[in-house]
């Protein structure tokens, strides 16, 4: 871990790491304040650097005096329509559906999985995602027309009735669309010099859609780019971890390579220092 003894040093190690991210783009100091903004906070991580976060509360950033407009969604709603959408097909999310990640390992095994196993760590997964095929994946993931908002923490699709008709709204879907394109190619944040950043790539890490538009994301890059590659490979992922299970090593090892070679099109970079594998592999330590 890293530990700073003083709010100077802290603040330089800040300062130095936003000015680094290739994720953001400095504004003008003098410009106009933007309607959404988030409180930019950097924390040290176990495994030694920092990390951003960017927490937002229940506007979503959303500036004191922008009142929200009738009909229109918060990005609070759109998180609640894409998860509604995940619980009715989990197959969109892909490894990471199927109840908890020890629960989908312990199956494996009881049925008789065995051979080999493989752990993939991809890189800045929040900050690396295109902003045009995250928009494409969530309109995808957004079928019905419209969705019922439950006292704000639950949605359901609207066809499917159900709660107190006093605490429910009904929001659009295009409503929702609106809502993640503004919050996606429109994303400021703030550090604690009062300096300004404009997100270009990615999803800032504290946004409510964050961790499901990762799911959603690396679902779809599982769907659609590994395709027969992860055939006889039994996955299991929390959000950028990938754990493989295969009977031989040769599956995984294609399954391995056909990751590194696919994701990066995609903004899903393998860290190959912090990957392991029970078999040999040039780019990845042995556990």
């Amino acid at each position: 871990g890293i530990a700073y003894r003083g709010r100077r040093a802290w603040r330089a190690a800040e300062r130095a790491m936003l000015d680094a991210a290739p994720f953001l783009q400095m504004l003008p100091a003098r410009g106009p304040r933007p309607e959404r903004l988030a409180k930019a906070r950097a924390v040290p991580k176990a495994s030694g650097g920092m990390r951003l976060l960017q927490p937002m509360g229940k506007r979503g950033g959303l500036a004191p005096w922008k009142k929200k407009e009738k009909g229109s969604a918060s990005i609070h709603d759109a998180a609640l329509a894409l998860r509604a959408e995940c619980r009715h097909r989990p197959e969109l999310i892909g490894a990471a559906a199927g109840g908890s990640p020890h629960t989908r390992l312990w199956l494996a095994l009881r049925e008789g999985v065995r051979g080999h196993g493989l752990v993939l760590d991809a890189s800045g997964c929040y900050d690396s995602l295109d902003h045009n095929r995250v928009l494409d994946v969530c309109a995808a993931a957004l079928q019905a027309p419209a969705y019922r908002i439950h006292g704000g923490k639950r949605a359901t699709r609207e066809a499917d009735r159900g709660g107190a008709a006093a605490r429910t709204r009904v929001i659009t879907r295009d409503a929702v669309l609106a809502a993640l394109r503004s919050h996606v190619r429109d994303h400021h944040c703030e550090d604690s010099e009062g300096r300004r950043f404009r997100q270009v790539r990615g999803v800032a890490q504290g946004s409510p859609v964050a961790s499901v538009v990762c799911d959603l994301y690396y679902g779809a890059f599982e769907r659609d780019a590994l395709g027969a590659a992860r055939a006889d490979v039994t996955i299991c992922r929390v959000v950028d971890d990938t754990f493989a299970l295969a009977a031989d090593a040769a599956t995984l090892r294609g399954f391995a390579d056909a990751y590194a070679r696919l994701g990066p099109g995609r903004g899903v970079v393998v860290q190959p220092a912090k990957a392991r594998a029970t078999f040999a592999h040039p780019s990845r330590a042995p556990w």
